[in-house]
């Protein structure tokens, strides 16, 4: 496929704040990849449909879709670690972090961050080092003055 473009359905239209990416567009055909649609029989399952560039409408789902670390219990950390085999596991220093191999969507996915007996989740992009991880978390409780969200 060397589809370029695809059928978005913005966040307002959507009911959720990433937006639905609906269908890639056939650029020899101008239908819908995989349900083979037009764009108005698209708009009567997904009103307020629109043209976006995949990069742009990828781009945008990633911006809206990434959380600010929120602190967890230790319960919760060895949960989420139990659930699927866990993705990027590092250790460095007094920190631990890994991400799950499940994502949420595109390349989102949860990321998790231990320093002691304290635990971190958001959710962010795969394949960050812990090196970056780390800095999410600071740079967060730097901004929230050290307080546990």
């Amino acid at each position: 496929m060397n589809a370029t473009h695809c059928y978005f359905q913005p966040p307002a239209a959507a009911g959720c704040a990433m937006g639905t990416l609906v269908d890639f567009i056939d650029p020899a055909t101008g239908l819908s990849e995989f349900g083979r649609s037009t764009q108005e029989q698209l708009a009567a399952r997904y009103p307020g449909i629109e043209v976006w560039l995949i990069d742009a409408a990828v781009n945008f789902r990633e911006q809206v879709g990434r959380t600010e670390p929120q602190e967890i219990t230790r319960e919760q950390w060895d949960s989420a670690l139990e659930v699927l085999p866990p993705n990027h596991w590092e250790r460095q220093g007094m920190f631990e972090s890994f991400q799950c191999s499940e994502h949420w969507s595109g390349r989102l996915t949860s990321t998790y961050l231990r320093r002691g007996l304290r635990y971190w989740q958001f959710t962010d992009i795969a394949g960050m080092g812990i090196v970056a991880i780390i800095e999410r978390v600071r740079a967060h409780l730097a901004a929230t003055n050290g307080a546990a969200s």
